[in-house]
């Protein structure tokens, strides 16, 4: 099971994925798991109430991942997930970077005077304070341009996730060659401190990654759990692994129902 905290998944939802909106349901959640688990999590403090229940049941079977990125890459990555079987649970972080670095994601905006994932030019951020401002930017490479109408070229990704505002108004954004695989419920609060806003992320494919992932990942078996992990320590107990340095495990992380 995958439990999903401050992340939107989009629609389809994976269906072993459930989504953590409060304490409670984080700690109901938590103590009902059986088997293995994973606990996904954005750096939003919105993710705090589940941190926070992982903590304190100080379960065994929880790992954790937190995943960076715009809302269009963590839905990808959720989904990443998704395709693990939970005995490669262990393995999750270093298939969720070996698959973000494989992700095309552009944004489209009113406005990049508050923008801090790129670098627009001075005549761009002054541009954003007239009508009609319309900024494509790569939210990969970082580069800005000032174009209208917005066209993104999306042939050939078997995998596309598209976020948007719920009113772009003159903000005109589209996609060639090729629809959303998975839709993020509209949001009117920007990422980007821009009115108008919307984004894509992208992959070849998804399950393909994520199979070469798992193939790449240097892996050994955790020496408090046995699990499958990868070299650099075990997301369940705690243990991080430093070459001829015994590995040591927090008591809290240790304990297993």
């Amino acid at each position: 099971m995958i439990l999903v905290s401050a992340v939107a998944i989009g629609e389809p939802a994976a269906e072993n994925c459930r989504v953590l909106s409060s304490l409670d349901e984080s700690v109901d959640a938590i103590s009902a798991g059986a088997g293995d688990t994973l606990l996904v999590c954005s750096p939003e403090a919105a993710a705090r109430p589940s941190l926070m229940a992982r903590e304190v049941l100080a379960r065994g079977d929880v790992a954790l991942v937190t995943l960076a990125g715009s809302r269009t890459q963590q839905a990808l990555l959720v989904r990443a997930l998704s395709f693990l079987s939970p005995s490669s649970y262990g393995v999750a972080g270093p298939v969720v970077d070996t698959v973000r670095a494989q992700l095309k994601t552009r944004a489209a905006m009113s406005s990049v005077t508050r923008l801090s994932q790129a670098r627009p030019s001075l005549m761009q951020h002054i541009r954003s304070f007239f009508p009609g401002a319309s900024f494509d930017v790569d939210l990969v490479g970082g580069g800005v341009d000032s174009v209208k109408p917005i066209k993104w070229n999306v042939q050939g990704a078997g995998d596309i996730c598209w976020a948007a505002c719920s009113d772009l108004g003159d903000l005109a954004v589209s996609l060639v060659g090729g629809q959303p695989t998975m839709l993020l419920p509209p949001a009117d609060d920007s990422p980007y401190g821009a009115r108008k806003w919307a984004e894509v992320s992208t992959i070849d494919d998804l399950r393909l990654a994520v199979n070469r992932a798992l193939t790449a990942v240097r892996t050994t078996s955790c020496r408090s759990c046995g699990r499958t992990i990868p070299t650099t320590g075990c997301p369940f107990c705690g243990t991080w692994i430093r070459p001829n340095t015994p590995a040591s495990t927090p008591t809290a992380e240790r304990r297993i129902p």
